[in-house]
C-alpha cells in the first residue's frame, strides 16, 4: 500500500465509463456512446471536458486527459498493431475542439471476433489517471454490441473535508467538535488533483488508532449510498490518528494519515481583551474589563451590562456593537433617561425579558433594579432613588437591596430574581416592584447552610439563572465555591460543590466537584443542564441534571484568549446560553464570545 500526503484542495470529475459497440462488423468506443456506422473497424469516440462544471455526471474523464494507450488481445495474443498510444488533444488526429468539451473519434482495425481490451488514460506527464485490464468484448458482424467498460480511477492523494463549520483540517489536522458525529468528505484524486467519483471512483475506508484516554474517538468508513462519507464521532474531548484508504478497481490501494482533534469550539465575536469604551465592530468594539450577558431569543442579538464603562451594550449577530444607554465617554451616576441621558454605576447583571424585549439591569453600585425599554428608555423599578443600599422587603422604591449582582426573569408570569452579594441572599421582584426575600438570612449572614428560606446560607452569590420547566432557581454561590438550587418552596440544597474549604478545579458528582469562584450559571431548557462560568479557573463548566460536573471549555492553568478548536478562556464573567443552536455566549475580560460544543 502506497502512503500519501493529504491534498487539501482539488477540482472534482468523474472516473470514465467508456463503451463498445460493433455493428457490421464495426465497433465504437466512446465515454459518450453514439452508435455510427463504419465501413470495417472498430470507432473510439472519447468527450473530454476542459473545465470544473457544477452537475457534471459520472461519465466525464479527467479534463487532465491528453493521451489513451489501448492494448488488444484475441486469445491472448496481441492483435497487430497494438499496444497503441493516441492523442486526445484539441490537435490530435480526429480531434476537435468546442468551448466545453475536446471530442476525439478515432478508427481502429478488428474484424468480428472475441477480444480483450486493457485501456489506459494519460496526462501530458504520463501518469495514469485511469484505466481497465483485460476487459472481454466480442465484435459480432450485423448485430449491435454494447459492451460497457468502466475506467477505474487510479488515486494518487487523498483529499479530506469537514462538511459542516466550524470544523477544519489544515497543517494541525483535523479539527472537529467533540461529543458528537461530524461528516468528513473522503475522496481520492488523480494525478493532476482533481477528485474521481462515480463508477470506477477507488474505494474509500477509514479506521483510527492512538486513540486518546477518555476521547472515545471512533469513525465510520463511507457506505455505499455515500461512499464519499465518513463520520468521526466522539465521547469527549482529545486526539487520535486518522487513516483513510483508497483501494482502486485496478492498481495498488494508497492511504493517508492525519491527526485528529476532538474538542469544542471559541469565537470571539466583539473586542479583543484591550479594556476600553468604543463601538464599533467585532474587535474594534472594546469593552471595560468584567461583563454581563443575556441572549435576544428574538433576533439572536446578545445584551451587555459593561460595568465599569457603566452602560448597556447591543451585540448583533454581525458583530456590530452599539450604547443604547449611559453615556460614552462613561459617565457613571443614578439617572433615569432616555440613551445616553441615563446614568448607572457599575451595573452587573443582566436579564432579557421575552415577553416585549425589555432588558432588566442589577445596577449594583446604585443598590437597585433597572429597567432598560426597546426604546432606551430607562426607569428604576426597585430600591431607592438616590442610592440607598440595606436590606429592606418593600415595594418600589421601599426595597432597599445590598449590592445586586445577578438577576434572571421568569418568563412563566414576569417576575424577577436577583442574587444579592452583600445581603448573600436571593430576592424577588414582581412585575408591580414587590420585592421580597425567598432565601438567605435578613440581617445579612454569609455562611453555608442548606435549608429552607432564611434557615439557607450563602457566601456572595453572584449568578443567578431561571428554570422555565419547574420555576426552580440555580444560584452560582460564589466563595462557596458551589452551586445551589432554589425550589419554588424556597428549599435551598447545594447539587454540586462542597462549600468555601473546597475550592479548586476537580469534575465529578455532587460534592465531589470543585469549583474556584464561580461568577455565572445559566440554564439549558433542552435537556435541564448548567453552565457555569467557573471565572478563577478560566473554565467553563457542564453540571447536568444528576450533579455530575464536567469540564467543557478552559484549561486549568492556561488562562489565555485564543480562538478556534480548544481555544482558551481569560477571565469569564458571565455566560448565556442559545438553545436553538446550542452556543453559549460568554463574557470575557474585555470581550464578549461564543463556546460551541
Amino acid at each position: 500500500m502506497r502512503r500519501v500526503p493529504l491534498r487539501l484542495a482539488a477540482r472534482l470529475f468523474g472516473a470514465a465509463l467508456v463503451t463498445m459497440v460493433g455493428c457490421s462488423g464495426t465497433a465504437h468506443l466512446a465515454s459518450h456512446v453514439v452508435p455510427q456506422r463504419a465501413p470495417s473497424g472498430v470507432m473510439v469516440r472519447i468527450t473530454i471536458p476542459k473545465k470544473s462544471a457544477s452537475g457534471r455526471g459520472a461519465q466525464y474523464v479527467s479534463p487532465a486527459t491528453t493521451q489513451m494507450t489501448i492494448d488488444i488481445e484475441q486469445g491472448g495474443v496481441a492483435v497487430s498493431g497494438y499496444p497503441q498510444t493516441i492523442g486526445l488533444t484539441p490537435t490530435s488526429t480526429g480531434c476537435t475542439s468546442t468551448l466545453a468539451n475536446t471530442l476525439c473519434q478515432l478508427s481502429l482495425a478488428l474484424a468480428p471476433g472475441a477480444y480483450t481490451a486493457t485501456i489506459s488514460l494519460l496526462d501530458a506527464s504520463n501518469n495514469a489517471l485511469s484505466s481497465a485490464q483485460s476487459v472481454p468484448f466480442t465484435v459480432v458482424a450485423g448485430t449491435n454490441n454494447t459492451i460497457p467498460i468502466v475506467l477505474g480511477g487510479i488515486p494518487h492523494a487523498i483529499d479530506l473535508t469537514p462538511m459542516s463549520a466550524p470544523n477544519s483540517i489544515g497543517p494541525s489536522g483535523l479539527e472537529v467538535l467533540g461529543m458528537q458525529s461530524i461528516a468528513v468528505a473522503a475522496y481520492a484524486t488523480d494525478a493532476d488533483d482533481n477528485i474521481i467519483v462515480g463508477p470506477g471512483a477507488p474505494t474509500i475506508s477509514a479506521s483510527v488508532s492512538s486513540v486518546s484516554s477518555g476521547s472515545g474517538i471512533s469513525v465510520s468508513s463511507p457506505s455505499s449510498t455515500a461512499p464519499n462519507t465518513l463520520a468521526i464521532s466522539s465521547s469527549g474531548y482529545g486526539t487520535a490518528t486518522l487513516t483513510v484508504v483508497a483501494t482502486p478497481s485496478n492498481g495498488s490501494a494508497i492511504q493517508t494519515q492525519v491527526p485528529v482533534t476532538t474538542g469544542y469550539y471559541v469565537t470571539t465575536i466583539a473586542g479583543s481583551g484591550t479594556t476600553g469604551f468604543a463601538d464599533g465592530t467585532g474587535s474594534a468594539a472594546m469593552f471595560r474589563t468584567y461583563d454581563a450577558i443575556a441572549y435576544d431569543s428574538a433576533n439572536g442579538d446578545l445584551y451587555v451590562a459593561d460595568t465599569y464603562n457603566c452602560s448597556i451594550r447591543q451585540v448583533t449577530t454581525a458583530g456590530v456593537v452599539t450604547t443604547i444607554a449611559g453615556a460614552n465617554p462613561a459617565s457613571c451616576g443614578f439617572v433615569d433617561g432616555t440613551g445616553s441621558a441615563a446614568k448607572f454605576n457599575g451595573p452587573e447583571g443582566i436579564a432579557y425579558d421575552s415577553a416585549n424585549g425589555d432588558l432588566y439591569i442589577a445596577d449594583s453600585g446604585n443598590c437597585a433594579i433597572r429597567q432598560v425599554t426597546t426604546a432606551g428608555v430607562v426607569t428604576t423599578i426597585a430600591g431607592a432613588h438616590p442610592a440607598s443600599c440595606g436590606f429592606v422587603d418593600g415595594t418600589g422604591s421601599a426595597a432597599k437591596f445590598g449590592y445586586p449582582y445577578g438577576i434572571a426573569y421568569d418568563s412563566a408570569n414576569g417576575n424577577l430574581y436577583v442574587a444579592e452579594l452583600t445581603n448573600s441572599a436571593i430576592r424577588q421582584v414582581t412585575t408591580g416592584g414587590v420585592v421580597t426575600t425567598i432565601a438567605g438570612a435578613n440581617p445579612a449572614t454569609p455562611g453555608f447552610a442548606d435549608g429552607t428560606g432564611s434557615a439557607a446560607k450563602f457566601y456572595e452569590p453572584r449568578g443567578i439563572a431561571y428554570d422555565s420547566t419547574d420555576g426552580d432557581l440555580y444560584v452560582a454561590d460564589t466563595y462557596n465555591c458551589s452551586i445551589r438550587q432554589v425550589t419554588t418552596a424556597g428549599v435551598v440544597t447545594t447539587i454540586a460543590g462542597a462549600g468555601p474549604t473546597k475550592c479548586g478545579f476537580a469534575n465529578g458528582t455532587g460534592s465531589a466537584a470543585e469549583f474556584h469562584t464561580p461568577y455565572d450559571v445559566t440554564y439549558d431548557p433542552n435537556d435541564g443542564d448548567l453552565y457555569v462560568a467557573d471565572s478563577l479557573n478560566c473554565a467553563f463548566r457542564q453540571v447536568t441534571t444528576a450533579g455530575i460536573v464536567t469540564t467543557i471549555a478552559g484549561d486549568l492553568g492556561s488562562c489565555a484568549m485564543t480562538n478556534g478548536v480548544n481555544g482558551l478562556m481569560s477571565y469569564v464573567s458571565s455566560a448565556t446560553f442559545d438553545q436553538g443552536d446550542g452556543l453559549l455566549y460568554v463574557a470575557d475580560y474585555g470581550a464578549i464570545r461564543s463556546i460551541q460544543f
